[in-house]
């Protein structure tokens, strides 16, 4: 889905194979860090930092879920963040299922 950022560049990051992270389908478009950057970063260091703006999204579906109140007001907010207009537990449980997959390397 799109996602809704602030200061920082607007995911999704990727591991490229130059041992950075970017953007872009290969993770070369903008570079985020660059493998000089990385030093001595190992594979799992590199992925949960690439990972960094699907967790931000999780945790912020997570409390859009459980705000309580009228779901009218961040419904689009929520179809943002998740892609899908439906907020079920199946989805947001999808969602964060996704975000962790890709922050431990295994990406869904």
């Amino acid at each position: 889905g799109n996602r809704i950022m602030s200061n920082f560049t607007a995911g999704p990051w990727k591991v490229n194979k130059y041992g950075g992270i970017g953007t872009g389908p290969y993770g070369i478009d903008e570079i985020i860090v660059d493998s000089e950057g990385c030093g001595n970063a190992h594979a799992a260091d590199l992925n949960l930092m690439a990972a960094a703006p699907e967790l931000l999204d999780a945790c912020k579906a997570v409390l859009l879920f459980h705000r309580g109140g009228d779901w009218g007001e961040v419904a689009e907010e929520w179809k943002a963040l998740t892609g899908d207009p439906s907020a079920t537990t199946k989805i947001l449980c999808d969602f964060i299922r996704a975000a962790i997959a890709k922050a431990e390397g295994r990406e869904e």
